[in-house]
């Protein structure tokens, strides 16, 4: 019987594996989620008056009682090259101030992640509407928290694992030292 597992070690191991290996898939997709660094955006330039919806987002959802809610984004219809290139929004509850205010034949100049449609930063003479620095931090809060929800995972994992693993260490020396 020292060759079989009994059945509830069996699933302390699939249970751990499966919560290491999660919290690893989480952290390493929080990582890649970050800010980009200026000079990785695009910028685009536009002129105004700007049409801007104001839609109303919903996050979290049934089981999530303490991390969902909605917040109002903007939807920024941007033109690139004479067409429109797509509708980009800031990050969660950040905001683009007095768009809808700016006259006609204004340039605004927007700094954007196209991959993600989101703005990072929008500018018009001289003046910043949303700073690359705001969204920057919102995005390094966002991707922290996310690595911490992951390394509990990991921790969690390593909790269900380490008694398998320290009996296997145990056995190992045990058979290797001389009777």
């Amino acid at each position: 019987m020292t060759g079989q597992r009994k059945p509830s070690e069996l699933w302390r191991l699939l249970i751990g594996a499966a919560m290491l290996a999660l919290g690893i898939i989480v952290v390493a997709a929080s990582w890649w989620k970050g800010p980009l660094s200026r000079e990785r955006l695009s910028l685009i330039e536009q002129f105004g008056p700007m049409t801007v919806a104001t839609p109303l987002v919903r996050y979290g959802g049934p089981g999530h009682r303490q991390s969902s809610g909605t917040y109002r984004t903007q939807d920024i219809p941007l033109l690139a090259a004479g067409r429109i290139s797509g509708t980009y929004r800031p990050a969660k509850t950040l905001w683009v101030d007095d768009l809808d205010r700016i006259p006609r034949s204004q340039k605004l100049s927007f700094l954007v992640d196209p991959g993600r449609r989101l703005v990072y930063e929008a500018t018009t003479n001289g003046r910043v509407l949303l700073a690359y620095e705001e969204t920057a931090a919102k995005l390094n809060e966002t991707v922290r928290q996310n690595m911490l929800f992951g390394l509990g995972f990991v921790a969690i994992g390593g909790f269900w694992l380490a008694p398998i693993v320290w009996r296997h260490w145990r056995r190992e020396r045990e058979s290797r030292e001389p009777s």
